[in-house]
């Protein structure tokens, strides 16, 4: 269990980590030309979103960049940030959705291995829930 965590430790400082880059990859693409948002305040979003995520308050986070994704539904980048909010708190059934669809539309490097990442937790998580449950019934 506490390999498990410091495992799942390690994991967030990467993400944290990924998250920054990706954030500065953004301020620099097309990811800026939102329709609602002016390109300025769609920057400050997108910055104060990675702010949020790097202080740990990964609701917020989530919640700026799905407002974001009303506005660039397929933006690749602003999909694998949620995910990678998602993961971060536990959901990991909805990073690996939200990794698989970035993936249908680019194939960056540190999404695909963030997805590869987020598939080897979950399995490890389930392997770890059923060496529990065999281990309830040993006598």
């Amino acid at each position: 269990m506490r390999g498990r965590i410091q495992h799942i430790r390690q994991r967030v400082s990467l993400i944290l980590k990924m998250l920054s880059v990706l954030v500065l990859l953004a301020g620099a693409g097309d990811v800026l030309a939102a329709r609602d948002l002016s390109r300025r305040e769609f920057r400050q979003e997108l910055r104060f979103a990675a702010d949020m995520a790097e202080r740990g308050l990964w609701r917020e986070a989530m919640f700026r960049w799905k407002r974001l994704l009303e506005q660039r539904p397929d933006e690749p980048r602003l999909l694998n940030n949620l995910a990678v909010a998602h993961e971060a708190i536990g959901e990991h059934e909805q990073a690996i959705a939200l990794y698989a669809r970035a993936l249908e539309l680019t194939s960056e490097r540190n999404i695909a291995t963030n997805h590869q990442l987020a598939l080897q937790i979950l399995e490890q998580r389930s392997n770890d829930e059923r060496e529990d449950v065999e281990g309830e019934f040993d006598p």
